[in-house]
């Protein structure tokens, strides 16, 4: 497979064809987009308010902490990818489907989807619980009791915002690191 020029990820005091290993080089930059990404998605989060005002703040300082954490980004993904905000023709132009498109999305369906094994169940189930209620909190995830012991989630509209938002941001920093200087999130 011939090499593509990837002309801001080498940087420019190791000429092309010296000893520094390109995939070295590429793997490096991706860190760098990799920290870029992170850094964009905890100043969105800075910029979310809590929409519950009687929650205390030693709650409130609880719920941010949970939200900067690495897994809440991924499980905050699958929560926005089954709202009613993007299309299944949207989800399939990427090759993704809906996982819940038979029963609701719950806290125990979502722990049960993500686990790695049976043992692991009762942990995970217990950090989605504590996600949903962080997002809850800042409005990005709604809840609807469905019976006793079972609450629908979905994706609020300012999730969707939230990461459309995020995404934009992402595609800026990913074209930036690329040598790019516009997109389609420039238009907005």
């Amino acid at each position: 497979m011939p090499e593509v020029p990837l002309p801001s990820l080498t940087t420019p005091d190791v000429p092309r064809g010296s000893a520094a290993n390109h995939v070295n080089l590429v793997a490096l930059a991706v860190q760098g987009v990799t920290q870029d990404i992170w850094a964009a998605y905890e100043d969105g989060l800075c910029n979310l308010e809590s929409c519950h005002l009687n929650c205390d703040r030693k709650s409130l300082l609880q719920f941010q902490r949970t939200l900067r954490d690495h897994e809440t980004l991924g499980i905050l993904q699958v929560i926005w990818k089954e709202s009613p905000y993007l299309s299944d023709v949207e989800l399939q132009a990427f090759g993704i489907r809906r996982i819940f498109c038979e029963r609701p999305l719950t806290c125990w369906g979502l722990a049960r989807e993500i686990a790695e094994s049976a043992r692991d169940l009762g942990k995970v189930h217990k950090r989605v619980v504590a996600i949903v209620r962080a997002g809850s909190a800042y409005g990005l995830i709604e809840a609807q009791k469905i019976r006793a012991k079972m609450v629908s989630l979905r994706g609020s509209a300012r999730l969707h915002e939230f990461m459309i938002d995020f995404s934009i941001v992402s595609e800026r920093i990913i074209r930036a690191r690329m040598g790019e200087n516009s997109g389609p999130g420039d238009e907005l």
